[in-house]
């Protein structure tokens, strides 16, 4: 009963994923496998559990989950920490203990739920500039953390669902290149801000000389 509405499929490649991040965390770092190992069997449990909600509770969710990821986005900018890797960063919301987590995490799980209710309820293309502010205001947020990986995954999947919901591939194209042309001026300025961008991609290509940061 508890299987009946999962999809085995995705089960399996979840399943997959954790056990080969499983194997990662044992080669790189043997101490931390036994509780990623924990982790990854909760993960689990909460995926049979969820999967029992029908779709349009989580259409119901949606707007909440995405508007309290953004509340906590602009918290993590006052109060967020860092590593110790990464000492200059704000991506982290530490309340002590296991309490910790990252907002943007949350942040694409919501964006890609009330982006799936936004389409369902107001139709694909009466809306389609409300839909654009949303994946913007978002990766924006999280991008001024900075986590430029986690920011270009995020409008990824904003893409993603919204040529799911049916948009035409040349309004998702003609939107891009609107973005691309108005961004421009500001790549510079960010990667001065943020080296360490820049220290990962030449890392790629003069490991010899910066292979720490590559």
């Amino acid at each position: 009963m508890m299987l009946r509405r999962m999809n085995l499929p995705l089960l399996i490649a979840q399943i997959l994923l954790l056990v080969l991040g499983l194997v990662g965390v044992a080669a790189g770092a043997p101490e931390e496998a036994l509780d990623h190992g924990l982790k990854a069997v909760v993960a689990l449990i909460i995926t049979v559990l969820v999967a029992q909600f029908r779709p349009k509770a989580f259409m119901q969710l949606g707007i909440w989950v995405w508007l309290s990821s953004l509340v906590m986005l602009v918290l993590v900018l006052f109060i967020g920490v860092g590593t110790a890797e990464s000492t200059g960063t704000r991506r982290w919301l530490d309340f002590g203990g296991p309490f910790r987590f990252q907002p943007s995490e949350i942040a694409k799980l919501g964006l890609v739920l009330q982006l799936a209710s936004f389409f369902a309820r107001r139709g694909v293309y009466k809306k389609l500039v409300s839909a654009s502010l949303m994946i913007l205001i978002t990766t924006l947020l999280i991008l001024v953390e900075p986590d430029l990986g986690t920011a270009v995954l995020t409008f990824a999947l904003g893409v993603v669902v919204m040529y799911s919901a049916g948009v035409r591939i040349t309004n998702i194209a003609a939107f891009l290149m609107f973005l691309t042309m108005i961004s421009l001026p500001f790549i510079s300025i960010y990667l001065e801000r943020n080296p360490y961008i820049q220290e990962r991609i030449f890392g790629h290509t003069e490991r010899a000389e910066v292979l720490e940061q590559a």
